[in-house]
């Protein structure tokens, strides 16, 4: 009889240890598709993710730096003395031009002072002179901007009033 219960025993110890090794067997299995799933949903490639500024194409906003006060000079026609006054502004796409446009303001309004001082009123009168003077500030703003730093570019320089008296 002692046999007997020995043998139960035994039997009894096997089957709990084959319902034992069938639970870790399947949490093993369900932990491996768990695991499986994610990578997959997440991205196995072997693909390099594309960043997102690179997916919307980036349109930069213009700048715009308006001077403070408006240039106000006399201009000699004719042998007699007129004023010039002119409201500037200048846009750019580089925030860096605005930077030194604000540091460095007194060197910029006395060379564009000298600019606008040094025209002749009845050449300015035409159209065509008011875009010959609007070029050569451009150019005077943007020699000033690229000695600074050679990778900035200003786009334009607008004149916002424009009187001659």
């Amino acid at each position: 009889m002692a046999e007997k219960e020995e043998l139960e025993i035994e039997e009894g110890e096997k089957k709990g240890k084959g319902k034992l090794i069938i639970i870790i067997a399947a949490i093993l299995l369900g932990i491996g598709v768990g695991a499986g799933g994610v990578f997959f949903l997440v991205g196995g490639s072997n693909e390099e993710p594309v960043p997102e500024e690179e997916l919307i194409p980036q349109h930069v906003q213009a700048i715009y730096y308006r001077f403070d006060n408006p240039f106000i000079v006399t201009v000699i026609s004719g042998g007699k003395q007129r004023y010039l006054q002119v409201n500037v502004t200048v846009k750019t796409k580089d925030k860096g031009v605005v930077k030194l446009l604000k540091v460095h303001q007194p060197v910029v309004k006395s060379a564009l002072n000298n600019l606008f001082s040094a025209q002749d009123l009845n050449h300015m009168q035409s159209a065509q002179g008011r875009m010959d003077l609007n070029e050569e500030a451009l150019n005077v703003v943007q020699t000033f901007i690229t000695a600074k730093d050679e990778k900035l570019k200003v786009e334009k320089v607008l004149f916002t009033d424009f009187v001659m008296q």
